[in-house]
């Protein structure tokens, strides 16, 4: 999936839902784009404007693409996915994050994720994208449910990655409050179940 700003200041759009399984690239309105890789927590690369997941997700990549000098960017979440979901039972997944707010003067910033997973009758996922780099961006948390091998709500869409959900990425748009104002803020995330 992929989420295109489509200029600086107007917000988020949600694009479409990737289904391509070549995790060192995403493919934006028609181009392939190809993706760096790092054994660390992620890749960056100044010169592409790429902050991308590192090698640790061996299902699926995550990330922020900016193409033109901060006038559109594009937040991703990407894998091949679970053919065969549980259907029973709860989870613990925990992983990173890559999150802006509007306004924002810095860049994307990194943090952590936490989802907690229902696969049984209520197929919920609750999660917490939280402990960013950049103090002043804010902990976003959602609930989504759960429809085949993907969920949505609260601002998030996402999907689960390799056999038995063993990981899960998505996307977020959501507004939060940052000093009691409402802000638009957004990024990408995945997880790995524990």
């Amino acid at each position: 999936m992929i989420v295109d700003k489509p200029g600086k200041g107007t917000g988020l759009e949600w694009v479409n839902l990737s289904s391509n399984k070549d995790l060192n690239s995403i493919v934006v309105r028609g181009t392939k784009i190809a993706l760096g890789t790092s054994d660390g927590d992620f890749y960056r690369d100044e010169s592409k404007l790429q902050v991308i997941s590192g090698n640790k997700y061996q299902h699926m990549r995550f990330g922020v693409q900016d193409s033109d000098g901060h006038q559109n960017f594009f937040v991703f979440a990407q894998g091949k996915a679970t053919k065969t979901m549980p259907t029973f039972g709860t989870a613990i997944y925990k992983g990173d994050a890559i999150g802006n707010y509007k306004s924002a003067d810095d860049d994307f910033t990194t943090g952590k994720s936490r989802l907690e997973v229902n696969f049984g009758q209520s197929k919920s996922v609750h999660g917490t994208l939280s402990n960013w780099e950049n103090s002043k961006m804010p902990t976003i948390t959602f609930n989504a449910t759960i429809h085949n091998n993907r969920f949505s709500g609260d601002g998030a869409k996402g999907q689960f990655f390799g056999p038995n959900a063993t990981e899960v990425g998505g996307v977020i748009f959501k507004t939060v409050k940052i000093n009691g104002i409402p802000t638009e803020a957004g990024g990408s995330f995945g997880a790995i179940k524990q």
